[in-house]
């Protein structure tokens, strides 16, 4: 397309943009800062680890705004195209829509990596400044040590599989009352019925071949390594196909992967986005209840009436 043809279309972007008023629905508007900046009465075993909790929701809140301006973003470049004929479409895709779509379409996976991690550091603390006996110790504890012994030049620096870390997680928030909502929450996002919608998008964009948008065929040629089929008689003389594996063998398998639409796309990356604002807000209802039981324990006063935990009130209603 043209400069002028280009410029159009971003002034038809903004004209549509503009009447989204302030977020998808009411349940999607920006998320609220406040409870980053909550006065916590008590204090953790280790120093600074409230400023490390906080820090975390800060960040979790500027990745969860991020992804609702781009899911915006979205939304009116699927109605602009409406506009356009197929080839046009081709270019106002390249030049605007799939580098916003890529980016809302990595949040889910990515938000329960990050949510994973913030919760690990809560729970850990918590429980080690509330439970008597509990040790200082992770799961990765082992691995690091292992490392160290090998000589690995940088023994830290690795990641911990997504099972293995929620398996660790649910283990520590036994005790915790706000965990129960805050963990159906984390498993909703990037569940399999939203990779089977979004044809796991995520995992194809990250290692192979994502499906396109609305417009562009993938062809697809399996590798199956396996074993060989052989046929063996029956009593009764017919015969069945059993796998001999004494004879290796491999086939392959021809198709296509037929492109997502675009809009129904966007919808299911919607509903995750809600998911994560509930998220949200089941973890500040966490950060509240670890300051107040803490600060009980401790003789101080708590966080009950901060303004992270009024926001709170308002978002679980």
């Amino acid at each position: 397309m043209e400069r002028a043809s280009l410029e159009l279309a971003y002034k038809q972007y903004g004209e549509i943009r503009d009447k989204l008023d302030d977020g998808l629905s009411q349940d999607l508007r920006l998320y609220s800062y406040a409870a980053c900046d909550a006065h916590r009465g008590s204090e953790f075993r280790v120093p600074l680890i409230w400023n490390q909790v906080e820090s975390d929701l800060r960040c979790l809140i500027n990745n969860f705004n991020a992804w609702l301006g781009r899911l915006r973003a979205w939304q009116a470049w699927n109605q602009v195209l409406l506009h356009y004929g197929e080839q046009d479409q081709w270019s106002l895709r390249i030049e605007f829509l799939e580098g916003v779509a890529f980016f809302c379409m990595m949040q889910p996976s990515g938000f329960v990596d990050r949510s994973l991690e913030a919760l690990t550091t809560v729970f850990h603390h918590a429980n080690l400044t509330q439970k008597p006996g509990y040790r200082d110790e992770l799961p990765t504890d082992k691995k690091v040590y292992k490392r160290i012994d090998r000589g690995h030049p940088t023994p830290y620096d690795f990641f911990e599989s997504r099972g293995e870390i929620r398996r660790h997680i649910q283990d520590s928030s036994e005790g915790w009352s706000s965990a129960l909502v805050l963990l159906e929450q984390l498993d909703s996002l990037n569940d399999a019925d939203y990779q089977t919608k979004t044809m796991d998008f995520r995992n194809r964009a990250s290692h192979s071949f994502a499906p396109r948008l609305d417009l562009g065929i993938i062809p697809t040629v399996t590798r199956r390594p396996g074993f060989a089929s052989k046929m063996v008689q029956r009593p009764d003389g017919r015969y069945d196909t059993v796998e001999d594996r004494s004879r290796r063998s491999v086939s392959y398998g021809y198709g296509e992967l037929p492109p997502l639409s675009s809009s129904e796309t966007f919808a299911e990356n919607a509903k995750q986005l809600q998911i994560a604002r509930k998220l949200l807000a089941a973890y500040e209802a966490l950060l509240d209840e670890v300051d107040e039981r803490l600060s009980f324990r401790q003789g101080r006063s708590g966080s009950k009436d901060s303004p992270a935990a009024q926001e709170q009130t308002k978002s679980l209603e």
